[in-house]
C-alpha cells in the first residue's frame, strides 16, 4: 500500500484550489469581453452621437438660394440622411417659366471634401456615384440664366425663377425647408410653382434673412418664384 505523506497532500489540494481559480478568471474575462464587445457594435440601422437611432427620423434636406444683386443665383442643397447613400440621380426640374435653365457647376461634397462634380444638369438627368457612401452631403450649383435684377423697371423690383434641383436616391423621406436670400435687396414674396403646372402659389413667410418654405412631398419639387426689391444705394 502506498502511503501518501501530509506535505504531498497538501501540494495535490493546492494545485487543484490555484486550477479553480484560473477557471474562475478566465470565465469572468470572457463575460467581460463578450459584453464589452456587445456595447460597442450598433446596428446597421443605428448612427448618430451616443448610437441613437436614425431609422423612424426622416431626412433632414434644406435648400439655399443666394440671389446676387447682378441676377446670379447660386444654390446649395444639404442632405442628411438616415441610410448610407452611395450614388444618387440629379436632375433639374424646369417648368414653361424658363424651360432654359440649368444647373452648371454640380459640387458634391461631404465634411467639405469633394465626392462628385457634373459640369451641367438639365431635366433628363444624371446618375452620379459617390467616391465612398456617405449619410450627410451638399450638392452646390449655380443657374444657367440669371434672374431679372429689376435694373430697367421703375420701381427697381424683379423676378427670380429658382427651379429644384431633384435629388433621388435610396431612402429618400421627410420635408426639404427652402430658403431664399438676396444679396441688396429685399425679398417681397415667393410663390411655388409645381413642374407641371402653370399658376404659381404663395408659400412660406418671411424671415429677418429673407424667406423661408418649408414643404412636404410632393410639393418638395416645385420652383420658386421670387420677387425682389433693390434697396437704396
Amino acid at each position: 500500500m502506498t502511503i501518501v505523506s501530509r506535505d504531498a497532500r497538501r501540494s495535490v489540494l493546492a494545485g487543484l484550489v490555484a486550477a479553480a481559480v484560473l477557471v474562475v478568471v478566465l470565465v469572468a474575462f470572457v463575460s467581460l469581453l463578450v459584453v464589452a464587445v456587445v456595447r460597442t457594435v450598433k446596428p446597421p440601422d443605428a448612427a448618430g452621437p451616443g448610437g441613437a437611432r436614425m431609422v423612424a427620423t426622416p431626412d433632414r434636406q434644406s435648400i439655399r438660394a443666394v440671389i446676387g444683386t447682378g441676377g446670379q443665383v447660386e444654390v446649395t442643397y444639404q442632405v442628411r440622411s438616415t441610410r448610407l447613400v452611395s450614388s444618387l440621380r440629379v436632375s433639374a426640374d424646369v417648368t414653361a417659366v424658363r424651360p432654359d435653365l440649368e444647373a452648371l457647376d454640380v459640387v458634391v461634397t461631404t465634411g467639405g471634401v469633394s465626392v462628385a462634380r457634373l459640369p451641367a444638369v438639365g431635366p433628363d438627368g444624371v446618375e452620379v456615384p459617390l467616391s465612398w457612401p456617405v449619410r450627410e452631403f451638399e450638392v452646390s450649383y449655380r443657374l444657367s440664366a440669371p434672374a431679372d435684377d429689376g435694373t430697367g423697371s421703375v420701381d427697381g423690383r424683379g423676378l427670380a425663377f429658382v427651379p429644384t434641383l431633384r435629388l433621388a436616391y435610396s431612402g429618400a423621406t421627410g420635408p426639404v425647408r427652402r430658403e431664399v436670400v438676396a444679396r441688396g435687396q429685399d425679398v417681397l414674396n415667393v410663390a411655388c410653382l409645381a413642374p407641371d403646372d402653370a399658376v404659381a402659389q404663395p408659400c412660406g413667410s418671411a424671415t429677418e434673412a429673407g424667406w423661408t418654405a418649408d414643404l412636404a412631398t410632393p410639393d418638395a419639387d416645385d420652383g420658386l418664384v421670387i420677387q425682389v426689391q433693390q434697396r437704396d444705394p
